[in-house]
């Protein structure tokens, strides 16, 4: 009885180390950031829509914005708050995220196929946003396309800007070069 115990620990302990390998997959999203000198920007957030456009979490807000900055300063990240549902008050979940301005150069964020609760999300096709501030209500969102019901899958984002024209929001910009793996 004693071996047949043994063997079926064994058996469950090598099936939670090394049998469920989709508990490891992630999307990854990487940009590439340049700091914005003067007031009114470099703000930024990164999350995660559905198939539909609703919202299934933030993975990133810069500080300022997170620990309720936009009170101040309302223009920043609207897109991000308005998905979010943020008004007056900052929800635990976006506390949990909120980190410093990223460095110069590249960085990269990690979703793990979660929503806001933590629950796994279903397999299908989602969108990874990343909107920053270029300067007061010039912004710029970045959008990628990302379907993990399959293997593997990646994308370069493409960009759309706001209350600015386009040749002065590039040499404005403080994201680049976003990209996405779902690996």
């Amino acid at each position: 009885m004693k071996k047949k115990t043994v063997i079926i620990f064994m058996l469950l302990l090598g099936f939670l180390l090394f049998g469920n390998n989709k508990q490891n997959k992630q999307v990854e999203i990487s940009i590439q950031w340049k700091q914005a000198a003067g007031f009114g920007s470099n703000q930024c957030a990164v999350w995660v829509e559905d198939e539909n456009g609703n919202y299934v979490k933030t993975i990133y807000v810069s500080k300022f914005t997170g620990d309720g900055g936009f009170k101040k300063r309302p223009a920043c990240l609207t897109l991000w708050r308005s998905k979010a549902e943020i008004s007056d008050f900052v929800p635990i979940e976006i506390d949990a995220v909120t980190l410093p301005t990223p460095k110069n150069g590249a960085n990269l964020y990690c979703w793990n196929l979660t929503d806001a609760n933590n629950s796994p999300v279903p397999k299908g096709i989602y969108y990874l946003k990343v909107e920053s501030n270029l300067r007061n209500e010039k912004r710029a969102v970045w959008t990628g396309k990302i379907d993990i019901s399959k293997d593997q899958d990646s994308c370069d984002a493409t960009v759309e800007y706001f209350s600015i024209e386009k040749n002065d929001a590039e040499k404005e910009n403080t994201v680049t070069n976003v990209s996405i793996k779902y690996k």
